[in-house]
């Protein structure tokens, strides 16, 4: 690992010890727009290529925000400061942490929320959820106060976010991250949006992204070899990975091929790391007998999201159908899951064949 994790994951700790009021105390006196009518913000949902458990701990992450947004209107003004709102959706309670938070110097009377991001299991959603509504807050703030904004609020979901999911959502297009030891933020790099056909999927996930965070978080304390071990390899892939995505945007075609073997072998470290199921490697594997180049789970894992990079558009559409398949093979009825999505990139951005 990098000599400087255990400072960051120190850093990290003590960002997040702050209670999230006192932190959002910062937007509260001459930020947040309180005065009497209507806003909407909209934030992405996105796809993690790159990064994950290793990028809070030194290593890069790559990701990308998706076609899909949520967007919140938000009513001000008529009722006392501090009341709560009603929420027009059907997870208003899990949702209504985030206003709680707000504290009293906000009169907010009711929110609607429309969102085509799947819920639950891998794409962004709270991510989605809170950059909109800090971005309807925050009318006239830059996208850094609206993403710092937007993380701080997506504590009432995860407890400790690395920054990257809310990047994604407030920033959209391709971006790395980095970090850095004395930044609330990593570091985010936009980048040039290469020609390749992905196609992404999720299957029902066996715990919470905080649980598996968590989980990772303790074994680093603890200075287990193995996880320190798997971190370092994480972070090789993720650096191979961003490369030759950048390869592929300059017009190295070959580096898709690279980009194919990046995320295999990434998805073997996060495997041993024990954040792969059952019903995710059906998937995945289903995927590349009909010709993937590679693919990996994407986020916390526990199953959810998952990615495969097809050499063509054409391709990717028979990737897709092979993953339906094996999801209507491996998934209980009701449980929450996205049947697959195959994703177009190319110059003028991302969008859904």
């Amino acid at each position: 690992m990098p000599s400087a994790a255990a400072a960051l994951s120190n850093v990290a700790s003590s960002v997040y010890r702050v209670p999230i009021q006192e932190r959002l105390v910062f937007f509260m006196n001459d930020t947040i727009d309180n005065s009497e009518g209507t806003r909407t913000g909209t934030g992405f949902g996105k796809l993690l290529l790159f990064g994950e458990h290793s990028a809070v701990y030194g290593y890069p992450a790559l990701g990308v925000a998706l076609p899909f947004a949520t967007t919140v209107r938000l009513t001000f003004g008529r009722s006392p400061a501090g009341r709560r709102p009603t929420i027009d959706d059907p997870d208003r309670d899990a949702i209504m942490p985030i206003f709680d938070s707000l504290g009293t110097g906000v009169s907010i009377d009711h929110v609607e929320i429309a969102s085509d991001v799947p819920r639950g299991v891998g794409f962004g959603s709270s991510a989605s959820l809170t950059a909109a509504v800090a971005r309807a807050l925050l009318r006239e703030a830059d996208d850094t106060s609206v993403w710092d904004m937007a993380n701080t609020l997506e504590r009432s979901f995860h407890g400790t976010p690395s920054g990257i999911d809310t990047g994604l959502a407030v920033h959209g297009g391709a971006c790395s991250f980095t970090f850095g030891l004395a930044a609330q933020l990593p570091r985010i790099e936009k980048l040039p949006i290469p020609p390749v056909t992905l196609v992404a999927a999720a299957v029902p996930r066996t715990g919470t992204t905080g649980e598996l965070v968590g989980r990772i978080r303790k074994a680093v304390k603890n200075r287990d070899s193995e996880t320190l071990e798997s971190l370092a390899k994480l972070g090789e892939h993720a650096t191979r990975g961003t490369q030759s995505f950048s390869r592929l945007a300059a017009g190295e075609r070959a580096a898709l091929t690279d980009l194919g073997a990046a995320a295999d072998a990434a998805h073997v470290v996060l495997r041993k790391l024990g954040l792969s199921t059952d019903r995710l490697e059906r998937c995945l594997d289903a995927g590349r007998a009909r010709g993937a180049l590679g693919g990996k789970l994407s986020g916390a894992g526990g199953g959810g999201a998952f990615f495969l990079i097809a050499p063509d558009a054409e391709t990717g559409k028979s990737i897709a159908a092979a993953v339906s398949e094996a999801i209507d093979d491996s998934t209980e009825t009701g449980a929450r899951m996205a049947r697959p999505y195959v994703f177009v990139f190319d110059e003028s951005g991302i969008r859904l064949r």
